[in-house]
């Protein structure tokens, strides 16, 4: 393919707590000569920054700490709209995303007292499980919610036990169902934010309760994860009698000094909830997580080395209140630098271990919802907050409604797909970078050899409105010589956005079929690729990137080597808004050491000829195909960055 082409010019405290807000600077001058005038008229080329990456050069690991996101109430994972969200989550290269964090999970479990017992249903439960461990994805697993209200005092003892045989009957029908090895893997956590109105029962009850949850967990497999108090206010008091309880204190069910955590989790955003757009402001993240930090290794040094989790590291409080950035670029550029800001100052900067981070993009929402898709169709969306309870009855009439609609990628999702291709190893840079100022950053990675390598650069700056763009000079040093294939993946505002389109529109509701397929092709983020060799000085590139924006590149040896074909191709029925049929097609992707991407091709009844009717090249192993209705057969093909290709065996649909 072509040398892909520079862009042209784009447009020129705690969680609950108020961020400080800085003035606005307003200059004023005598106004210029007329020489000034007129060169300032002059088109000048910005300097381009120069970034060096040293590819034969490992400086230390990347691991995937952002491969979580997280939503409520549970009830949605047993709706169409929620499972065809986790496809696409469940799609992403390279487990994306792994986790997901739902509220209220334990409400889905209907519960009888028989004769001095509890008997529990859980058909619900296991379903809305299955949504998840189907697709590919495990659940971050918050102990929350009460089955069908049976527990209303977490300081009466026999209730505490009765929580800790719910707690080891859950576990160990996980256990079961799963397999030990693969629950091992989960995270279970404390009921979410107990120093706020979601947790009723007082300060000792929910110390209680974390004695029940450790018993029973225990009970069936002591080397199952558990940790909170996935706290909302920096350094609470629930936060802080929680550390002295798991520190010192005496489980009440058990009698063993302290209670043993695995993780220690918070809840730390970048702005309050609000109405009107306020800027979100990252670093305060970081400097309220080193104050919780600060805190847990001055009073309590046994638990100084346990993992660190912001499981609800957001931007901005509220999910619902509508903010329109949610569906730009911004979003994903603020999302990448967010997760580098936490790699420089938390993890390598104050030594933390922080194995995972949460956003809380995983909603069911509108474009300016926090949500990877924006959705189309007429399901209530209910904030679900503290007051939420969970109604089955309802559950099962709005199943069975089974009402029409359309989901379009945002942002949100497009930079979790890029951040999937980064390697583990991450190489040295040579640049003059202040990405926290001037907001350009860069993560350069190397996924095995030199020959294959995967830099991120982002540029986000502090500002909603701002824009503009800037020149960089990318080279790679300590390539081994040969001819390489070169991909350039963009988001911007040029790329990978649908939200501009339906702007233009008037934001039709719902949109034509046509309108609809307009905005999933806009939606991807565009890929470029061209061949290049590597001298003995490496190999460069001149780039644009907007501001604000995410551009990802590839760079492989060119091998000739094609991806094993893909498997498992599905075509799943979706009930739509238009009069076309839509197909959920989804895939496992073939091994294959580099990059790949994927085509979909479809073939209108027997024996027509196979057409592609996927837009532009898929990073993730998931397409929607609205089609005229009729039956036909569909494949994939697999694609290496080189153009070495595999197909998948066809199938009917």
């Amino acid at each position: 393919m072509a040398r892909p082409e520079d862009l042209g010019r784009g447009r020129s405290i705690s969680r609950r707590q108020a961020l400080a807000g800085g003035g606005v600077a307003a200059l004023a001058g005598a106004a210029p000569s007329p020489a000034a005038a007129e060169a300032a008229t002059q088109p000048c080329a910005p300097p381009s920054t120069r970034i060096a990456v040293r590819a034969d050069l490992v400086v230390g690991s990347l691991p995937k700490f952002w491969r979580c996101t997280g939503f409520t109430p549970a009830e949605l994972l047993l709706f169409p709209e929620m499972r065809q969200t986790l496809s696409f989550l469940g799609a992403i290269p390279n487990r994306g995303i792994e986790f997901v964090r739902v509220h209220f999970l334990l409400d889905l479990i209907e519960a009888t007292r028989l004769a001095g017992r509890i008997a529990y249903e859980w058909a619900l439960l296991d379903q809305a499980l299955d949504s998840l461990l189907e697709r590919g994805l495990r659940p971050f697993f918050e102990l929350m919610g009460n089955p069908s209200g049976v527990f209303d005092d977490f300081e009466d003892l026999d209730q505490l036990r009765a929580w800790r045989d719910l707690i080891a009957e859950l576990t160990s029908r996980c256990a079961a169902r799963y397999g030990r090895a693969e629950v091992r893997e989960w995270w279970f956590e404390t009921w979410n934010e107990p120093d706020l109105p979601f947790w009723r029962w007082g300060e000792r009850g929910f110390l209680n309760y974390v004695d029940a949850c450790r018993a029973g967990l225990d009970r069936v497999d002591p080397s199952l994860r558990f940790g909170g108090p996935g706290t909302a206010v920096t350094l609470s008091p629930a936060f802080r009698a929680f550390l002295d309880h798991c520190d010192s204190g005496t489980n009440l069910l058990t009698g063993e000094a302290g209670v043993r955590l695995d993780f220690i989790s918070v809840h730390e955003k970048a702005s309050r909830e609000h109405e009107a757009d306020l800027t979100p402001d990252p670093l305060s993240v970081i400097e309220r997580e080193r104050r919780a930090v600060d805190h847990i290794r001055a009073r309590h040094p046994r638990l100084a080395g346990l993992p660190f989790i912001n499981n609800e590291c957001d931007p901005e409080v509220g999910w619902l209140v509508p903010h329109t950035y949610r569906a730009l670029p911004y979003y994903a550029a603020l999302m990448a630098k967010m997760i580098d800001q936490r790699r420089r100052l938390m993890i390598e900067g104050a030594g933390v271990d922080c194995p995972l981070m949460s956003n809380d993009n995983g909603f069911i929402g509108r474009f300016p919802h926090r949500s990877h898709l924006a959705y189309f169709g007429g399901r209530r969306i209910a904030r679900a907050q503290a007051e939420h309870r969970t109604d089955l009855t309802a559950v099962r009439a709005g199943r069975a409604a089974n009402l029409p609609f359309e989901l379009v990628k945002k942002p949100a999702l497009v930079v979790t797909e890029m951040l999937a291709l980064l390697g583990i190893g991450r190489c040295a840079v040579e640049a003059a970078l202040d990405p926290d100022q001037d907001g350009l950053g860069v993560l350069a990675t190397r996924a095995g050899a030199a020959e294959r390598i995967a830099i991120l650069l982002y540029n986000s700056r502090d500002h909603i409105r701002a824009s503009g763009e800037r020149r960089v000079s990318l080279s790679f040093a300590g390539l081994p010589g040969g001819a390489y294939s070169i991909a350039i993946v963009r988001l911007d505002d040029a790329n990978g956005c649908a939200f501009n389109l339906w702007d233009a529109w008037q934001a039709p509701d719902p949109p034509s079929a046509e309108q609809l397929d307009l905005m999933r092709r806009a939606a991807e983020a565009t890929l470029a690729i061209e061949e290049r060799s590597a001298t003995a000085a490496g190999l460069s590139l001149e780039l644009t990137v907007l501001l604000p924006s995410v551009t990802l590149v590839l760079a492989e040896k060119a091998s000739g080597a094609a991806p094993n074909p893909p498997t498992g191709l599905r075509a799943e029925p979706q009930r739509g808004l238009t009069a076309r049929e839509t197909m959920l097609l989804t895939w496992r992707p073939g091994a294959h050491a580099g990059a790949q991407f994927f085509e979909v091709l479809f073939a209108r009844g027997a024996g027509g000829p196979f057409e592609r009717v996927s837009p532009a090249p898929l990073i993730s192993a998931a397409f929607l195909h609205a089609r005229e209705p009729g039956s036909g057969r569909y494949f994939v093909e697999a694609r290496s960055l080189g153009g070495a290709t595999a197909h998948s065996a066809p199938i009917e649909a």
